[in-house]
């Protein structure tokens, strides 16, 4: 059991070695101001025990290790766990001063009170003869160096050769500030008050300021190339290279002379930790971190982590943490006006354009902000909104609230409302046909010095433009906020809004890719417009976001979009996938602030909200300055985490995980916590986790650091988690740990088995009687065994049969609805929209022409009042006539044949529940003739097939439901009509039966007959005797079924006579006086008096299909009622007050009138503020209102059940309510 944990932790643990040993990920980007690195701060409110961190250390494993003065921390990048001398009996004291792995991996800790190793995580105290330890060193020979306070230096060599050095020895100091070891074997000694020391071969020697050494207190030595380093308290930082000393102070750029640490990066960056902040040399000056958020902090440790990160600790302001990121970001820290950038521009000589809000317009050349224009330099204001390069190489400047600026020969000038501007607001650019156009609060041309405006006399409506894109094409496109997308061709206008596919009618940006394909940034999502068909995709497809500001296509291809929320890209390849059904989503990729953003909220709906340069970086404003990023140099992070299992959680009982863990009998809850050492961001290392023996497959836990099982089953488990990186990089191997759970003892074996040999005595008394049993039982089987597999036969029959007749109804349901759902599109194009203007006084209807506007005091032209006119949209037939017609006769058949299918369906579904309601009244035969050879002469006429009525014996009369007896022959008759070929014809026909009894109809066809195996079955429920031919023919295939029932509820019969090649004859009779039960029989006096103990139930919907459904779903409620539909809502508080009805059931989508209004209504009147209340509804945002309103809710679409259950419960309470005292009184 012990051999998958040890393997584990011995795989993490070289798996880390690994990585920390290979350092692919690479070092902050030395072309970086300090100011652009991403900063994380951590302090007592993320879980630091105190906000000094006097020195830190990363170990091999992964972890990050922190000194401060209550105690020693562990960081895995999400939770700091600490070691003090509360929980940790090996430490004496919580102030940890210094901090030290060795080449095997051990840890030392330097205390105020001693000194310990922790190796294999368990801590180990080591005696000293001086327990103040200051700094701690390892030379190559594994030999330990001890700094201390005031006891001099120690070495220790094995588990306990310990030798001091002090001043009596040649020590600089007895007070040691800092120790390193030399790559030649020697050791440097820094103190307090001596200066600085060497060893060499056990020979001490000091290093002093007459030598070209410092005097101060050192606190920190390093190599470089050659170089000494020697950082001082207040003498600065010392370098000695080849004998010559260089002394760097304030004066070349330090924050300070106090200098406290020191660190070379892996890539050769040079760092500083002074008192008042960080620092980098740059050639032979110091450059600091001087960001205007925040200020000087004591930088006491720094570390360079495994993944390239800065991290440095501080006196009283935390832990802190710098860290590249793909996106570089320029603010206020690097010279930005404004960190409110509104758009970008990249002129033609390569520089770049920052237009910001408040703070005028910045120039950006070589990396860094050169020059800053403001209105006083002539750029017409200082929130600067648009910008655009005209062909001539003018930059044109669109302010808000100023004047137009124009850029040439190096110079601004403006244009003012005094000169011809027209809006004082400009947000957009593009040149076209010619001409510059403008984008404000509408659209404007300027050419040859004037400007004229497109407005709705030209086809552009009233609406703020967002950006103008002049096309490959000839066109020019022109984003609004409130009316989608404009194209321009000439003088042809055209708008793309979402009823014509675009994903939100606020669209934003637009971009043109190599092929022409235009790709629409607006509020709900990225559209796209190839060959003039649009296609939208939206957060449901997979976007991150849908409420664009921009649109960018890099040289790749890659699509890159800015959002309130961030950036993110997406792949065309990944749109393709999705389009052809290959994927079930786009996949997108985000970056935010911890990929190098200050703030991941963009801007937009100015122009340009964004550019690729010419050197092929995509450049985005935001309300914390430009964030600018290389698609071709995204960093990558390639180090798969170390995995380890922390801890384990046993009934609220926490354990660590150090090995096999036996857990005892009855435990029930089991929680195992595990991290993965991935620092730069721990907030995206994602999670896998498995129990075998219990989990069949790997549980997904996401970011989600532990896992959880109750009731585990008594056995043998390993428990393993796989974990990766926030690029997706994952460390297969993980980490493991055995558990084996106890047994209770009725869960052992020795207990099973008594229990086994007692069933055994138990069985075998049983065991006579039981043979006995079975015998009999099988001669039963057996007689059983052929009526299953004839049941079984069947079933099988009748699921071929439904899954035809679902297969059929799908054609026969797109095809009308493929014409009713497109044909009114078409009809639309015959129509143009225009304004009209009616007057509520006189009523009198005007169309308005372009440019008329109507206001307050606008006079009616027909009765004069002022004030009287409304504006509404109108439409006029521009189109022509016969076109029109022909579609709506389309569109009638389409809507026929539709309401004939679901007619069948209804009438079958009634028939089945026993609900087909009849009202019987004589009929005369040859009046029912004559009105059916009406009625089926189009049908026949268009099948090109004679209908042959015979004429009846004159007197021939039954009694029958009039509608039900027209359906029936109805039926048989279309369906002889359907199965007759051109040029046929159909015989009807009707007799007295031989007895005289019953009446009998006879309808022949000549078609192409039925064969006898068919004859039998072809009245039943969804059988079709040939489901292609029906397919051809049309139809739902119910039509017999139907009509048999409907027979039979006459107490008729219905069969058929038939013969391959040469027709069918179908024949019902019917009795001449129909015997119908009451239960068939329809009550038209919906108000008349009812049964005592009938409920009565009123059902408001304006869909009628909805009330037969609500009337079949209540037919299994357990008391007798009947319900009564309304359509109308108008009618309800009328029916109410005649009809009395127990409950009503409401819906609150209705035409006309608001359900919601009607439902108060009802509650404030004194006859119905108690009535039982049913709201069923789709819209469940009222739900709520409806429930504070007294009502009860039922969320559609619903199950019967649920419906018949919500009645029953409503009918019960008002029982319950109606016999209390209070109620009877």
């Amino acid at each position: 059991m012990g051999q998958l944990t040890r393997r584990a932790r011995a795989a993490s643990a070289l798996f880390a070695t690994i990585a920390l040993a290979s350092s692919p990920a690479a070092a902050l980007d030395p072309q970086k101001a300090l100011t652009q690195y991403g900063r994380d701060s951590f302090s007592t409110a993320q879980g630091l025990p105190q906000n000094s961190v006097l020195s830190l250390v990363q170990t091999k494993d992964g972890y990050l290790w922190l000194a401060t003065y209550e105690g020693l921390v562990r960081f895995d990048g999400v939770k700091f766990t600490v070691f003090d001398k509360q929980n940790t009996p090996e430490l004496k004291a919580s102030w940890v001063t210094a901090l030290h792995e060795d080449a095997r991996g051990s840890l030392w800790i330097g205390t105020v009170d001693g000194l310990l190793e922790r190796r294999d995580n368990a801590f180990r105290r080591r005696s000293l003869p001086n327990d103040s330890v200051s700094a701690i060193a390892s030379d190559a020979t594994g030999a330990l160096w001890i700094g201390t306070v005031g006891g001099g230096l120690i070495r220790l060599r094995g588990d306990d050769d310990l030798t001091t050095f002090t001043v009596k020895d040649g020590l600089p100091g007895d007070v040691v500030t800092s120790l390193h070891a030399a790559a030649d074997g020697r050791l440097y000694v820094g103190t307090s008050d001596g200066g600085l020391g060497r060893i060499t071969h056990g020979s001490i020697e000091k290093l002093g300021k007459e030598a070209g050494y410092p005097s101060a207190a050192v606190l920190k030595i390093m190599e470089e190339g050659g170089a000494l380093w020697i950082a001082t308290r207040g003498e600065g930082l010392f370098r000695r290279k080849d004998g010559e000393v260089t002394i760097f102070t304030q004066a070349d750029g330090l924050p300070s002379d106090h200098v406290n640490d020191l660190l070379i990066d892996r890539d050769g960056s040079f760092f500083a930790g002074t008192s008042k902040g960080l620092a980098r040399r740059q050639g032979d000056r110091f450059i600091g971190l001087t960001s205007k958020r925040d200020g000087p902090v004591d930088a006491r440790a720094l570390l360079e982590d495994i993944e390239g990160s800065l991290w440095i600790g501080t006196e009283m302001a935390g832990l802190h943490r710098l860290k590249d990121g793909s996106f570089t970001t320029y603010s206020t820290d690097e010279g930005l006006p404004s960190n409110m950038v509104r758009s970008i521009y990249e002129d033609r000589s390569g520089t770049i354009w920052l237009a910001t809000e408040g703070g005028g317009l910045a120039q950006l050349e070589g990396g860094r902000i050169t020059r800053k224009y403001t209105t006083a330099d002539g750029i017409g204001g200082d929130v600067v909104w648009g910008l655009f390069e005209d062909s001539g190489g003018a930059l044109w400047v669109g302010t808000v609230g100023g004047d137009l600026g124009v850029r040439r020969g190096g110079e601004f000038q403006t244009i003012t409302r005094e000169g011809g501007l027209p809006v004082d607001l400009v947000s957009s650019f593009a040149e076209h046909d010619g001409a510059l156009w403008l984008g404000s609060d509408g659209l404007f041309r300027y050419k040859d010095g004037v400007f004229s405006a497109w407005g709705p006399d030209r086809g552009i409506p009233k609406s703020r433009i967002n950006c103008l894109v002049s096309t490959k094409s000839g066109a020019l496109f022109v984003c609004t906020a409130s009316h989608g997308l404009g194209e321009i061709r000439g003088d042809e206008v055209r708008f793309y809004t979402s009823k014509d596919g675009l994903a939100g009618d606020n669209a934003v940006a637009v971009t043109e890719d190599r092929d022409g394909v235009l790709w629409i940034a607006t509020s709900g999502g990225l559209s796209r417009m190839k060959n003039g068909l649009l296609t939208s995709f939206t957060r449901e497809q997979g976007l991150y976001d849908g409420a664009l500001h921009q649109v960018l296509i890099g040289d790749d291809g890659a699509l890159w979009m800015s959002t309130n929320k961030g950036i993110f890209s997406i792949k065309k390849s990944d749109i393709e996938a999705y389009e052809q059904g290959r994927a079930a989503g786009i996949p997108s990729r985000s970056f935010g602030v911890a990929d190098g953003m200050k703030n991941t909220e963009c801007n937009g709906g100015t122009q340009p909200a964004g550019i690729k340069a010419r050197d092929g970086k995509l450049w985005f404003p935001t309300i914390e300055g430009a964030a600018v990023i290389d698609p071709k140099r995204i960093r990558r992070n390639l180090l798969p985490p170390p995995v380890y299992i922390e801890s384990v959680v046993v009934d609220h009982v926490s354990r660590p995980a150090g090995g096999p863990m036996e857990l005892a009998a009855g435990s029930k809850n089991l929680e195992i916590h595990y991290t993965a050492l991935s620092l730069v961001n721990p907030g995206r290392v994602a999670f896998k986790y498995r129990l075998d023996g219990y989990d069949n497959e790997w549980n997904d836990a996401g970011p989600r650091r532990s896992a959880y099982y109750t009731n585990l089953p008594p056995g043998n488990y390993q428990f393993r988690v796989i974990a990766s990186n926030d690029d997706g990089i994952w460390n297969e191997a993980g980490a493991g740990l055995a558990l084996y759970l106890k047994p209770r003892f009725y869960q052992t074996g020795g207990f099973i088995a008594l229990c086994v040999i007692a069933a055994s005595l138990l069985l075998g008394g049983a065991y006579g009687a039981r043979v006995s049993y079975l015998k009999r039982r099988a001669k039963e089987l057996l007689a059983h065994n052929a009526e299953l597999a004839q049941a079984l036969g069947a079933a099988r029959e009748a699921a071929r049969l439904k899954g035809e007749f679902v297969a059929n109804m799908s054609h026969e349901l797109r095809t009308p609805l493929n014409s009713i759902i497109n044909i009114p599109d078409g009809l639309l194009r015959f129509f143009r929209e225009h304004e009209v203007a009616s007057c509520e006084r006189c009523s009198s209807r005007f169309e308005l022409e372009p440019g008329d506007t109507v206001t307050g005091s606008t006079q009616c032209p027909e009765c004069g009042e002022a004030g009287s006119l409304a504006v509404e949209k109108g439409y006029q037939f521009t189109g022509d006539g016969d076109s029109v017609v022909r579609y709506l006769m389309t569109l009638k058949r389409s809507g026929k044949h539709l309401r004939g299918i679901i007619d069948d369906v209804l009438d079958f579904s009634k028939l089945e529940a026993g609900k087909m309601a009849v009202e019987v009244a004589p009929i005369r035969v040859k009046e029912l003739f004559a009105e059916l050879k009406e009625t089926l002469a189009p049908l026949a006429e268009q099948k090109r097939v004679a209908l042959d009525f015979a004429d009846p014996p004159p007197d021939l009369e039954l009694s029958a439901d009039p509608v039900r007896l027209s359906q029936i022959l109805i039926n048989l008759i279309s369906n002889a009509l359907k199965f007759s070929s051109e040029h046929q014809k159909v015989d009807i026909s009707a007799d007295l039966s031989d007895d005289g009894s019953a009446c009998v109809f006879c309808v022949r066809d000549h078609g192409i007959g039925i064969a006898p195996e068919h004859q039998a079955v072809i009245f039943e429920s969804f059988y079709q005797v040939d489901g292609s031919h029906t397919r051809r023919a049309g139809g739902a295939g119910l039509g017999l079924a139907i009509t048999k029932q409907l027979v039979e509820l006459h107490g008729g019969t219905l069969w058929v006579e038939s013969e391959l090649g040469k027709g069918s004859a179908f024949f019902a009779k019917l009795p001449i006086r129909t015997d119908i039960g009451e239960e068939h029989r329809q009550n038209p006096d919906i108000g008349a008096e009812r049964p005592p103990d009938q409920r009565l139930i009123l059902a408001l919907d304006d869909e009628p299909v909805a009330l037969e459904t609500l009337k079949l779903s209540l037919r299994n409620v357990d008391f007798e009622h009947e319900v009564v539909s309304l359509t109308d809502p108008r009618k309800l508080e009328a029916a109410i007050r005649a009809l009395k009805p127990d409950l009503l059931i409401l819906d609150i989508m209705l035409p006309r009138v608001s359900g919601l209004t009607l439902l108060r209504r009802l509650r404030s009147s004194e006859s119905t503020k108690e009535l039982p209340i049913l709201v069923a509804s789709a819209f469940h945002e009222n739900r709520e209102v409806c429930i504070s309103l007294g009502a009860s809710w039922l969320g559609k679409p619903y199950e019967p059940e649920a419906l018949a259950l919500a009645v029953q419960a409503l009918m019960k309470r008002a029982s319950r309510r109606a016999t209390r005292p209070e109620a009877r009184a």
